[in-house]
């Protein structure tokens, strides 16, 4: 999954991102998972109430990214 051209594209025809349940993230390439902060801080803006599961390898880069790039976006995950 494209996760940084899919959330652009979901913003743009579905303002209501709350129909996603679940994201899978294959790896760790840029394109795969660098939306992934984004997309949770709009559905924390949003008051989003039902969870989100996401689905990824167990790997401790996929936390240190996070770290870097959003230290606090996940921290209280929708």
């Amino acid at each position: 999954m494209y996760i940084l051209r899919i959330s652009n594209q979901i913003w743009k025809y579905c303002p209501d991102v709350s129909f996603i349940d679940s994201i899978y993230i294959s790896h760790l390439h840029a394109d795969h998972c660098f939306g992934l902060p984004p997309l949770i801080v709009r559905m924390r803006e949003e008051k989003r109430k039902k969870p989100l599961t996401i689905i990824s390898m167990k790997n401790e880069k996929l936390k240190q990214i996070r770290k870097n790039g959003y230290p606090k976006a996940l921290d209280n995950p929708p």
